[in-house]
């Protein structure tokens, strides 16, 4: 029998929304969106990736 090695994960995939903005607004005001970025989330990819 063939012997395998490495690593398996199994579980949810998210993807992360990063909004960079040019100030934290107080409460009732509004900010300016800088850009918006994607990037995988989740504990199960993160945990993969550190792997």
């Amino acid at each position: 029998m063939k012997e395998r090695s490495g690593i398996a994960v199994a579980g949810s995939i998210l993807v992360d929304k990063i909004y960079t903005i040019s100030a934290y607004p107080k409460a009732g005001e509004l900010t300016q969106i800088r850009s918006i970025t994607q990037a995988v989330g989740g504990l199960v990819p993160n945990n993969g990736i550190g792997l």
